[in-house]
């Protein structure tokens, strides 16, 4: 499941968004050619500004977490220590980091997030740490929704938060690692026993034989079966 999500956000981000300028269009001679070198510049300056932000590294991570909890958020904020002249910036947070302590969800409020009277989000409650590291959620500060980008894909009308993309397979996984298991323990009993020796001595001298019954077989060994076995 995890090399899935890997493979799923390597796939769709990839190497990070690029920009394409096109100020060209409809010019011509020395103006379409000024506009060209522009449209360069403006490319190459959002590219050092993705590779300051680590851009992609951030969607990356941002489409993994939607698959697995069903939603990610990033803050735009400004970043003063970012090595470029465009400081804005995005910062991660987990989705247990989007809550408010022992509140029940109400019209005006749902799971974190502060509505409006239309049932539009304009504040999520943000928590410093994460609720189940050992110092707690820490503080809890309230950032405008216009800073959050909020990603999930609603499924019912009036949801406010996502609901995992892998939950409807994980019985499979369950299912998947059972057999897994099984086949090599299989394998590791089938591969543990080295050879049988028969027994031809008379059953009589022996303890009754409980039909199917089971013994523990020792890694890489011999064995002697029952009398009149095989």
């Amino acid at each position: 499941c995890c090399g899935m999500l890997d493979t799923l956000a390597n796939f769709i981000i990839g190497c990070g968004p690029r920009l394409r300028m096109r100020l060209d269009v409809g010019l011509d001679g020395a103006s379409q050619k000024q506009a060209v070198a522009l449209s360069q510049d403006i490319n190459n300056a959002f590219a050092e500004w993705s590779e300051a932000d680590r851009l992609p590294e951030k969607l990356r991570t941002q489409r993994i977490a939607r698959g697995r909890d069903g939603e990610s958020f990033a803050h735009l904020f400004t970043n003063p220590s970012m090595s470029h002249p465009v400081q804005l910036a995005l910062h991660l947070y987990e989705a247990d980091q989007i809550y408010i302590e022992d509140q029940q969800d109400t019209g005006q409020h749902t799971d974190g997030i502060d509505l409006d009277a239309l049932g539009v989000p304009n504040t999520y409650h943000v928590a410093t740490g994460h609720p189940g590291d050992s110092g707690g959620a820490g503080k809890i500060a309230k950032v405008p929704a216009v800073e959050i980008i909020h990603d999930f894909v609603p499924r019912r009308p009036g949801q406010r938060r996502g609901y995992p993309e892998i939950a409807p397979a994980l019985n499979l996984f369950a299912y998947l690692r059972r057999y897994t298991l099984a086949t090599v323990n299989a394998a590791e009993n089938a591969a543990s026993i080295a050879g049988m020796l028969e027994n031809e001595r008379d059953s009589s001298e022996d303890e009754e034989i409980v039909p199917f019954d089971t013994f523990e077989a020792e890694r890489g060994t011999f064995m002697t079966l029952p009398s009149n076995t095989k």
